[in-house]
């Protein structure tokens, strides 16, 4: 499956780099900040491959600044894993999830955004700036 992308800006608070968009907050880690920070760029957009989207009930200690609730479209099995189509306000997410999840179309799912993996694209150029 294809990359999510999602607009967004870069917002400093203290020492922490976020990236903010419509429905969203995530913390981005130190080592994607540096980048970030020098990239003279702060209209981004977040690009996030399926397989790195997870259900919080995999992740008992995730950090709660890379967390979202999203709703659930729709579920299809495809064998060891199940391709997750979500909903966050307007946007449609895909998340590739493995069997184990208990995840239900119909409802509303915690999702941890692996930011370690993440990408960030200038929104203007589309220049790749992780």
């Amino acid at each position: 499956p294809s990359m999510n992308f999602l607009e967004g800006r870069l917002s400093a608070a203290g020492a922490e780099l976020y990236i903010e968009g419509n429905g969203f907050r995530l913390r981005v880690p130190p080592e994607k900040a540096a980048r970030l920070r020098t990239s003279g760029s702060s209209e981004v957009v977040l690009g996030v491959r399926p397989g790195d989207i997870l259900d919080r009930t995999s992740v008992p200690d995730a950090n709660p600044e890379e967390c979202l609730t999203v709703g659930v479209e729709a579920v299809e099995p495809m064998g060891n894993d199940m391709l997750v189509y979500l909903m966050l306000g307007e946007r449609r997410l895909l998340a590739q999830m493995g069997p184990g999840s208990s995840v239900r179309a119909g409802h509303k799912l915690e999702v941890v955004i692996s930011m370690a993996r993440m990408h960030a694209f200038d929104r203007a150029t589309e220049q790749a700036l992780t």
